[in-house]
């Protein structure tokens, strides 16, 4: 009789460690990051966008380059975004992807995944702290700066307390900056999370 013909495989998951970025600045905020990942992306000529995972103090642990795209778009998951992030045990994350157009203006595309990673990192307990869209010689585009995410030590569960949509916060931005209204047909909001208590 043969034995132990059916299995099940295990198996073990681990980061390997990719040559670091070398900066002659320190790197312990999230400005300095995007200072340091701004210089690097500014110089791809398709989209790259990295998550950068932060330590409860705020200072980063590492990063990582998540999706390499086209000239003007990439495709992100939130698995794929999460799983250095749960690896390095980050207590929040950022991401940082570069238009290598030059123009900062979040896109339709862009509006929807940041809503997308925040929710997800909401229900994953690894809060999104800012997306920041690098453009050249030193421009982008913060949608925590802009109100597409709010400020956490501010409002506490931010998923719950959103008020406005990312959508809304760049078309207020777009008013204030250029007096024209963006011409979006789909809105793009945050769902209002209740309370599941039983």
């Amino acid at each position: 009789m043969e034995k132990n013909k059916n299995k099940l495989e295990n198996v073990v998951i681990r980061m390997v460690k990719a040559p670091p970025l070398y900066s002659d600045e320190k790197i312990e905020s999230p400005k300095d990051v995007v200072r340091v990942l701004g210089k690097e992306l500014e110089d791809y000529d398709r989209e790259v966008l990295c998550v950068v995972n932060f330590r409860g103090d705020g200072k980063p642990v590492n990063m990582n380059i998540v999706s390499m795209g086209t000239v003007n778009n990439t495709i992100v998951e939130a698995r794929e975004v999460f799983k250095t992030s749960i690896l390095s045990n980050a207590a929040q994350i950022m991401l940082v992807h570069n238009h290598p157009s030059g123009n900062v203006m979040p896109s339709r595309d862009d509006l929807k995944v940041t809503e997308r990673i925040f929710m997800a990192a909401e229900i994953m307990g690894i809060p999104l702290m800012d997306h920041v869209i690098i453009g050249q010689k030193g421009t982008y585009y913060s949608f925590l700066e802009h109100g597409g995410i709010p400020n956490r030590e501010r409002t506490g569960n931010m998923a719950a307390e959103k008020k406005d949509s990312i959508m809304d916060a760049i078309s207020r931005h777009k008013k204030e900056h250029t007096g024209q209204q963006p011409e979006y047909t789909e809105k793009v909001h945050v769902p209002k999370v209740e309370n599941m208590e039983r």
